[in-house]
């Protein structure tokens, strides 16, 4: 996606008749530089700040899609959270896949197997104190909208930070997290892909 694709799409939606429920307009994947940095990347830096007032004018809600516990591989500063990613016993990654391998602008093209992504155990301290800044620094921008994405990508057969806690338990508690870190004055869309009771609180 580009700025000016998404700014037609406020432009559009601007010129529809009022509604009587409350309407998003939300960014998707694309805007940012990678997973682990949210911060927009070169194509959004420039009207990043002025978006959500943007998309507030129209009378819709500025709604942003993140997934906070997804690391891109070639983050430069993985090797810090390196011990807070979900691995199996024997060391290996115990969730990955490549999707984001665009974001670094490394002649990416689809079906490209470079470019893995790695999730963070959400137990795990430095896994909270990071997702707890990107939500502090998104909602400081004026985001009232959250798309939160691929949060279902944790393994049972992981070797766990909190060995004591289910699945439900820790994926509950992270959405626990996200709610007391936004507050209760805006919008959380869990895409899980499931009726998930964890998600909602």
């Amino acid at each position: 996606i580009t700025p000016n694709e998404f700014n037609i799409a406020i432009e559009e939606f601007a010129d529809m008749p009022p509604l009587t429920w409350d309407r998003s307009i939300q960014l998707d994947d694309g805007f940012q530089k990678m997973p682990g940095d949210w911060r927009p990347n070169n194509r959004f830096d420039s009207i990043w700040l002025s978006l959500p007032a943007e998309i507030k004018k129209t009378g819709s809600i500025p709604g942003i899609w993140l997934a906070p516990s997804a690391i891109f591989e070639r983050w430069p500063k993985l090797n810090q959270y390196d011990d807070a990613l979900q691995k199996l016993p024997n060391g290996r990654y115990a969730v990955s896949f490549c999707n984001w391998g665009w974001s670094d602008n490394k002649n990416w093209y689809w079906g490209d197997t470079t470019g893995k992504t790695y999730f963070l155990d959400p137990d795990h301290p430095k896994s909270i104190k990071l997702m707890t800044e990107i939500l502090k620094q998104v909602k400081l921008q004026g985001w009232k909208y959250y798309k939160f994405d691929f949060t279902y990508a944790l393994s049972t057969a992981r070797n766990a930070y909190d060995k004591k806690k289910t699945r439900f338990q820790t994926l509950s508690d992270l959405y626990t997290l996200f709610r007391t870190e936004l507050g209760n004055d805006v919008m959380i869309n869990a895409c899980i892909g499931e009726p998930g009771r964890y998600a909602l609180g």
